[in-house]
């Protein structure tokens, strides 16, 4: 089961899950609503009738807003605390303070945050309101420095006063927890930050070009996120699957070796390297890797279902039968790993749980050519 590319941006590049679609609007659009200077107060009004939505303000606005509603600067906090949630109704705002609210009022946190946006995308306006999707990375001046990469969604309406943020959700669950972890740690010094602030942006960029199978560019903003952070475990893990993509495979083993060596914490290091060890036919070296990530992360079900499948090669069926069972507790719509397991249950001599793994797993992907000739098999 190889650990495939959605897989990886599945943990790496969006942290939750990426089931949904990115849009990704033409570059011209992208780079404009990234680079240009927000206003410094909302946008004015349209010429539009009521309720109409004109495309170039609402991305003023979100640029605007965004401005104020993610600027954790401690000479601004107070009075975008109070500013951004004026033009944002109810229930949006009950989300962004869910999300936001312990960060933005805490003292410790002020100038230790930013969000640097690393791709925007949007729908053209549709029945009185647009969607625009923010990619970005949240950066925390702590010792060691942190980071988060996210997504954070607004849909846009208008009413007689103007535009508002009429939904605001993150995509992804954890930049909570990662702002009030960074509120427990030492801060690191002025340089560091910055250093770890462009290693960051790089590394969000490379995300969305990853995603979007522009393997090329991704291999560029990786090599330039690792110009400024030689041990970030990410951009070698990312930078690995993007070269093994475009057919160099030594150059991503080398780059998989340096994520599990270079930052031996860094759990997807691990299980990286030890792909990439299995590919060469190194099973008890891989299935070290793969130990090695479970120690550090015991609830990462990609360890489990690839120590399962290594331990299956080795022809430990019932060992191999654990980890994948394991692995599709932690993650139930696992439809590979529920095929995986099938497989050992065949050789383990047990067809009728493997009929129940295979039916399982057309009824998780029902276009699964392997399951079906499986399942035809027995």
């Amino acid at each position: 089961m190889r650990l495939s590319l959605s897989l990886i941006a599945l943990f790496l590049v969006f942290g939750l899950g990426i089931g949904y679609g990115i849009l990704i609007a033409p570059k011209h659009q992208q780079t404009s609503l990234l680079t240009k200077p927000a206003a410094a107060t909302a946008p004015g009004p349209s010429t539009l009738p009521p309720n109409q939505i004109d495309s170039r303000l609402a991305q003023d606005f979100a640029r605007w807003w965004l401005s104020i509603a993610l600027d954790f600067s401690g000479a601004s906090i107070a009075h975008n605390q109070f500013d951004a949630p004026r033009w944002m109704n109810r229930d949006a705002y009950v989300a962004y303070r869910n999300t936001f609210g312990h960060a933005m009022s805490s003292k410790s946190l002020r100038d230790r945050v930013v969000f640097l946006p690393t791709c925007v995308s949007y729908f053209p306006p549709k029945n009185g309101a647009m969607y625009i999707g923010v990619c970005g990375v949240f950066v925390c001046r702590t010792s060691p420095p942190t980071h988060h990469v996210g997504r954070i969604d607004l849909s846009i309406t208008r009413d007689s006063v103007g535009y508002r943020i009429n939904q605001f959700s993150m995509s992804e669950a954890g930049v909570e927890e990662v702002l009030k972890q960074a509120e427990r740690l030492p801060t690191c010094s002025e340089q560091a930050f910055a250093i770890n602030r462009q290693a960051s942006y790089n590394l969000g960029r490379g995300a969305v070009a990853l995603v979007n199978k522009n393997f090329k560019e991704a291999i560029g903003w990786y090599t330039a996120a690792i110009a400024h952070d030689s041990k970030m475990g990410e951009a070698y893990v990312c930078r690995a699957l993007a070269r093994s993509e475009v057919g160099d495979r030594n150059g991503a083993f080398q780059d998989a070796r340096n994520a599990a060596t270079l930052d031996p914490q860094y759990t997807h290091g691990h299980v990286c390297f030890g792909e990439e060890l299995l590919k060469r036919g190194d099973k008890k070296a891989a299935l070290k890797e793969f130990d090695s990530a479970i120690r550090l992360n015991p609830e990462l079900s990609e360890a489990f279902a690839m120590r399962g499948e290594t331990r299956g090669q080795l022809k430990d069926y019932s060992g191999g039968i654990s980890d994948l069972s394991k692995a599709i507790e932690l993650a139930p719509n696992c439809y590979m790993a529920y095929y995986r397991r099938g497989c050992l249950k065949v050789a383990a001599g047990d067809k009728s749980g493997a009929k129940s793994d295979f039916e399982q797993t057309l009824r998780l992907e029902p276009n699964d050519v392997s399951a079906r000739k499986a399942l035809k098999s027995l």
